[in-house]
């Protein structure tokens, strides 16, 4: 039977959904399920640690090192090391305190909590991420060097939560990492080194439809009409 129903940690639901959560039979449907919400957590904890990354080497002033993409925001540039530390650290003082702590509730339920790091960001910056890192491995950091470990891994699917519960768990990490991912995408686009995706697909829209207009419509033609006739006026005079 999961953990996680009846772990001391476990503190959301009603007793009565948790009673009956945690009877149910899990059928192979329901453990399929789990699988997937389990890799799109993990997908979006993974994305967001690379521009978390990334945003982390340009506040250490090794910003130099990362290419500067191509199609970079306008007008965007690399500032101080210590301009970016700042906007950092007041931007994930509150995004990073509630993951941390949907994913310190999630791993008490697999792990002994007190080999886990320490939740609460104000202590520990670095919480959501340590255990981001525990998520997505799927075993403690001194594991990594047993193979017995490795089984682990495959056991998730098994041990997490597979009721309704669980998926909601699941969700708000999910929902959490995807926010956090984007304000740091957002911070990287400010300082020069990532794409601003948005603007130039915005850009790309503009650009076809004014082509569109231009061409199909036959704005062009009407335009170098007036403007043949302009200069025929301005000869004739």
């Amino acid at each position: 039977m999961p953990r996680i129903y009846s772990g001391a940690n476990y503190s959301m639901g009603d007793a009565a959904l948790e009673s009956r959560a945690a009877n149910a039979p899990i059928t192979s449907a329901q453990a399929q399920a789990s699988k997937r919400e389990l890799a799109r957590m993990r997908a979006s904890l993974a994305s967001w640690l690379k521009y978390r990354g990334m945003n982390d080497t340009i506040a250490a002033g090794q910003g130099a090192s990362i290419q500067t993409p191509i199609f970079k925001k306008p007008g965007a540039s690399l500032p101080t090391p210590e301009v970016m530390a700042l906007r950092l650290r007041r931007q994930r003082a509150d995004d990073e305190s509630e993951l941390a702590l949907h994913l310190h509730q999630l791993l008490s339920e697999v792990f002994d909590s007190s080999s886990l790091p320490d939740p609460n960001v104000q202590q520990n910056p670095n919480a959501a991420v340590d255990l981001a890192r525990i998520a997505i491995a799927g075993k403690l950091p001194t594991e990594a060097a047993s193979a017995a470990s490795v089984g682990s891994v495959w056991m998730w699917p098994l041990v997490v939560v597979i009721g309704v519960v669980a998926f909601v768990v699941m969700t708000a990490i999910r929902s959490s990492a995807d926010v956090a991912k984007h304000k740091e995408e957002l911070a990287c686009i400010e300082a020069g080194k990532c794409t601003d995706t948005g603007f130039w697909i915005k850009l790309g829209a503009a650009t076809f439809v004014g082509w569109i207009v231009w061409d199909k419509l036959g704005v062009g033609v009407r335009v170098k009409r007036a403007l043949g006739a302009g200069r025929s006026r301005r000869s004739a005079r």
